[in-house]
């Protein structure tokens, strides 16, 4: 799999991209850097992230480790390993370019961080999670999720609480036991627990290559009875499912 690149890139056609990776069944791994995430890389001080799910304090030694953790996920390459970055019309062009740059990643492994959301949720929901029923699912998700409704089978889910940033990272090595104990090939492993799910993406890839790792972030909060983190771009009808987003590149 490969992204388009320049003026070719076009935020549907990443989605497509990425939805018939999935289909065909390759492994693939995908890591979303946004803000939040561009703040932690950059020692920028965050006291509180939607409904107080997470905090960084550069002052503070255990989230300095963390720091570093995140920043090599960022840096992290593998033919198979792809990042999404904070697009240009949201964030602004000089932390677009800062990010892109600071990767040290070819441009065909980059794509949009919010891939998956505003114009392109309605196609992510039609056509990407039924995919997710093709294979077992090992969901990592805030522990008031519930999987009932979840439209896949959830064979294994890992749980965090809020600001799980602060006390998650055991659950690398638990993922790492779980895989080796089970013997676990080509199953997708969904990451919807912040930051942390960057480093989890990274060091499972790393560890074993023969499943699917994606960063879904909020996408599955309306399927796992997480009400608490709405998002607005839930709502066809709101500004967010309408906005595309558009690509920086060099003439």
């Amino acid at each position: 799999m490969k992204f388009k690149t320049g003026k070719d890139k076009v935020f549907k056609q990443d989605l497509e991209t990425i939805i018939e990776s999935v289909r065909n069944e390759e492994h693939i791994s995908f890591a979303k850097f946004c803000d939040g995430e561009w703040a932690i890389m950059t020692n920028t001080f965050t006291s509180e992230v939607q409904h107080n799910e997470w905090t960084f304090d550069p002052r503070k030694p255990e989230d300095a480790a963390i720091q570093n953790r995140l920043v090599k996920s960022f840096l992290y390459k593998n033919s198979r390993y792809f990042i999404g970055i904070a697009g240009p019309a949201v964030w602004g062009l000089k932390t677009f370019m800062e990010m892109k740059q600071s990767s040290r990643q070819e441009e065909e492994m980059i794509t949009w961080a919010d891939i998956f959301v505003n114009a392109n949720y309605k196609q992510y929901v039609d056509e990407l999670i039924p995919l997710f029923s093709k294979r077992p699912v090992v969901l990592f998700c805030n522990s008031a999720a519930t999987t009932e409704q979840a439209p896949f089978d959830v064979v294994k889910m890992f749980t965090v609480e809020d600001r799980a940033w602060h006390g998650g990272f055991g659950l690398v090595e638990e993922a790492k036991s779980f895989i080796i104990e089970n013997d676990i090939e080509n199953h997708i492993f969904l990451f919807a627990c912040g930051p942390i799910g960057n480093v989890l993406c990274h060091e499972l890839t790393d560890f074993s290559e023969n499943n699917t790792y994606l960063d879904v972030g909020s996408t599955l909060n309306p399927y796992l009875g997480l009400q608490k983190y709405h998002r607005p771009y839930y709502d066809e009808d709101s500004k967010y499912a309408k906005h595309e987003g558009v690509w920086a590149y060099e003439s």
